[in-house]
């Protein structure tokens, strides 16, 4: 048949089994330069007449590319996942990702639309990558390494934005954008040059530079402040390796109430491997104490809001073995919670339990998923991302009548050396160095940035992604204008990690 080619990519590709049979080619990693070759080989194919099966061989020959029709999944005879293989010669067993080594021109003509969006702005991507090694995230891991551009280059990108669109404000992105060796120079140069402009940092540090960064962009409008502590006590934020402690959220609500601000609004997960309930009333006294110190310096008008989000595993995590809480161990932490921000006067919202489990078994599936997929697709599943169309009972039937059971998928811890079903998808993070921090979760055994200091072995420093065997150009960026420094705050010391 000559049906269109369905091409997908982005983060949900790294572990695409559960949607593989609705898919015929998944660009792995970044795709900037996967877009021109695929424009190339359409050109060909039209030219040539080219049938569909070769076509699909012609993308799965090219680099970071997975085309599921030649790979075939294996399961033991108990059920378990075995592998997933090439099933014609020439093909790579494991497909590792595409990375550009610099990051691209940025866009600076994208489409206007003609009604309101929920981002309604301009937007630059300063850098790109995260390091920091939160051992939950799968972003900071599947991203690697850090690139950035220079301040020069965001005024430059900015100045054609504005000229194009007619925007009024401007989003600075990354996934944490006052971890930006020059973030100060590059606000202080974006606000010097158009004084109107209003800029937004969606992603912030928990710590009083951050605040100071935020200082430099507010324009006078102080209204709410966002910060990530994500875990409600030092020992899980260890576990987690999220280096922050509590005087860096305290600090921080301290100077933004101090400048101005009227509003505090921290996320945490709950549901984290090793939990205990002191950790969950860990963020209701860390939710009262920043509420105190914001009547302290603005009154009544203080307002703290905690959100939490209910802990997924994700694929290329540490976590990835990890099992996820069920709904019946997270519906009494969300009550705990409730009544706790209630008693210190704090607002408080939670994801649906129901979401997160759902989510935890597409995340975490291998290719049979997909016939549950198709199933609640016709039992009426639509746009279930939106609250108001979700309806858990229509998964809950095409579970059982496929004869998959979800728990198996989600509630499992799973063995470090089980084969995973996505083993064939290298995100350049090696294994063994996963392996390394999922064990270093259960001593709280911590590792730093490796922009502070020495290559914590993650892998891609030997990461094979332009097919020239060498490393990705020592991690393509090794900052010597330590964040650490900049910040003139006290880091946690980690420790490069030798793996066994």
């Amino acid at each position: 048949a000559d049906d269109p080619l369905v091409i997908a990519g982005g983060s949900g590709s790294f572990n695409p089994e559960p949607i593989a049979p609705f898919i015929d080619a998944f660009i792995l990693g970044e795709g900037e330069d996967a877009v021109s070759e695929i424009a190339s080989l359409v050109r060909r194919w039209k030219r040539d007449q080219t049938p569909r099966i070769e076509r699909l061989r012609d993308l799965a020959r090219m680099p970071g590319t997975y085309v599921p029709t030649f790979y075939a999944v294996h399961y033991d005879d108990d059920g378990h996942f075995r592998a997933v293989e090439p099933t014609e010669p020439g093909l790579p067993g494991v497909i590792g990702r595409r990375i550009v080594e610099q990051l691209p021109p940025a866009l600076t003509r994208p489409i206007v639309p003609f009604l309101q969006t929920v981002h309604d702005r301009a937007a630059v991507e300063i850098q790109r990558g995260c390091t920091q090694g939160c051992r939950f995230c799968q972003a900071g891991m599947i991203y690697r390494p850090s690139r950035e551009r220079s301040p020069a280059e965001v005024v430059e990108t900015t100045r054609q934005l504005l000229q194009n669109t007619g925007y009024d404000e401007l989003s600075l992105l990354s996934l944490s954008t006052t971890d930006h060796s020059e973030i100060v120079p590059m606000v202080e140069a974006l606000t010097a040059e158009f004084p109107a402009l209003k800029i937004s940092i969606p992603s912030t540090r928990v710590d009083s530079f951050s605040v100071d960064v935020a200082e430099v962009v507010a324009k006078g409008k102080k209204h709410t402040l966002t910060l990530a502590p994500e875990a409600g006590s030092q020992r899980l934020r260890n576990a987690i390796n999220k280096l922050v402690s509590d005087d860096d959220l305290l600090g921080a609500a301290e100077n933004a109430f101090q400048r101005g601000w009227t509003g505090i609004k921290m996320y945490f997960m709950v549901g984290l491997p090793t939990e205990t309930p002191e950790d969950v009333q860990g963020i209701v006294d860390l939710a009262r104490q920043v509420k105190q110190i914001g009547k302290r310096h603005v009154g009544g008008r203080a307002r703290v809001r905690v959100s939490t989000s209910n802990h997924v595993p994700k694929p290329h995590t540490p976590f990835q073995w990890a099992r996820q809480e069920t709904p019946e161990e997270l519906t009494p932490k969300h009550y705990l919670l409730k009544d706790g921000c209630r008693q210190a006067g704090v607002e408080f919202s939670w994801n649906d339990p129901e979401d997160s489990y759902l989510e935890a078994v597409l995340s975490r599936g291998d290719r049979r998923i997909s016939e549950v997929i198709y199933r609640a697709w016709e039992l009426g599943a639509r746009f279930d991302a939106w609250g108001e169309h979700f309806d858990g009972s229509r998964w809950r039937q095409a579970f059982s009548d496929v004869g998959v059971d979800p728990a198996w998928y989600a509630h499992r811890e799973r063995d470090t050396h089980e084969p995973l079903p996505w083993d064939h998808i290298n995100s350049g993070v090696a294994k063994s160095y996963l392996r390394g921090q999922w064990k270093d979760v259960f001593t709280g055994d911590t590792v730093a940035d490796c922009h502070h200091g020495s290559c914590n072995v993650c892998g891609m420093q030997k990461f094979d992604a332009l097919g020239e065997n060498a490393g990705v150009a020592d991690c393509v960026v090794k900052l010597d204008n330590l964040v650490a420094l900049r910040r003139n705050a006290k880091k946690f010391e980690g420790e490069s990690i030798e793996l066994v």
